[in-house]
């Protein structure tokens, strides 16, 4: 097991990304249209990446949901360092929590995690982390997708023999690496704790100027910590790229705490989420919406938690989830 963990180990160390040649932002082809040749590029990379990206997902077709998604986006793009990039936030009709970016200003969100946040301020949050990693260029340069792809198999390969040895964690890392055939080869990157840091500051920076509650990505963030051992299939891709490690709350809690909430001088925009919920149609077999408890996987185990937390627990109609 301790040689199957280092040649993980060191097949992992072989995809994070290394330094990137720093941008530049010189020829600026107009006031109107103000992109440079770099942006240009990117934007490119970033449809070429959205294909490779479809090539695993499917795009949760609702187009309530998609508007109130991007209109969050544009508020937070247009307050940002990069407020000219064709921002879209893309829904994934997948159950695993996951969010990512990509070049050129693309967002990627699962409808797991749309189902795990518990406000707008939450959504408003991670996609300003996004859009903050965005705009520092760290989703500018990509893999070579071929070489990515080939690891890729390697290392399934390497956990689907070890998982039965393993027990529960070997299991936990098959299906990480499993999920990482979906994105990583494309966009999916594990950012240097700095980064992370870095990304939280500017999401703290663009909420507060595009009128969304900072607190909101903090709550997020403490809640993801505190996800079940063994719920973490679910969130375990999310994990990896954005950990909730204790410097980065710490560091948020420092930013949080210079802001003076009390005094009624910040307006934050209206809390739309739960209307949305009860609005949207057309949900997934998978999952139902109960306001009371939040969203749960539709599974006889789910179901009897729910029953357990509630005597009064109906279900007669889905028409409110996601």
């Amino acid at each position: 097991m301790q040689r199957f963990s280092l040649s993980l180990f060191f097949i992992i160390l072989v995809l994070l990304p290394g330094c990137a040649a720093r941008i530049t932002r010189d020829g600026v082809m107009s006031q109107e249209l103000p992109l440079t040749l770099d942006d240009l590029q990117e934007i490119r990379n970033g449809e070429n990446n959205h294909e490779k990206v479809l090539e695993s997902y499917r795009v949760y077709k609702n187009p309530k949901l998609q508007t109130y998604l991007n209109t969050i986006a544009a508020n937070v793009a247009e307050v940002s360092t990069r407020p000219h990039l064709p921002y879209h936030v893309v829904l994934l009709d997948d159950d695993e929590v996951n969010m990512f970016g990509g070049p050129g200003g693309y967002i990627y969100m699962t409808r797991g995690l749309l189902n795990f946040v518990e406000s707008e301020d939450e959504i408003a949050g991670l996609i300003a982390h996004e859009i903050g990693h965005i705009a520092h260029y760290d989703y500018s340069d990509l893999p070579q997708f071929s070489r990515a792809k080939k690891i890729h198999g390697l290392m399934l390969k390497g956990t689907e023999l070890a998982r039965d040895s393993i027990g529960t964690y070997g299991t936990a890392t098959y299906y990480a690496v499993k999920g990482i055939g979906k994105a990583a080869p494309y966009v999916s990157r594990r950012f240097a704790s700095d980064a992370e840091i870095t990304a939280d500051e500017k999401a703290v920076e663009y909420m507060l100027a595009a009128g969304y509650d900072p607190r909101g990505l903090r709550q997020f963030i403490d809640r993801l910590s505190r996800v079940e051992i063994g719920d973490v299939g679910r969130f375990v891709m999310f994990m990896n790229t954005h950990p909730p490690f204790q410097d980065r709350r710490s560091v948020l809690d420092e930013n949080l705490a210079k802001i003076n909430f009390e005094d009624g001088s910040i307006d934050f925009k209206p809390d739309t989420l739960a209307e949305m919920r009860q609005t949207t149609v057309n949900p997934p077999s998978s999952i139902l919406f109960v306001p009371q408890l939040g969203v749960h996987r539709v599974t006889p185990m789910a179901l009897d938690e729910l029953q357990r937390k509630t005597a009064a627990y109906q279900v007669t109609d889905t028409s409110e989830a996601f």
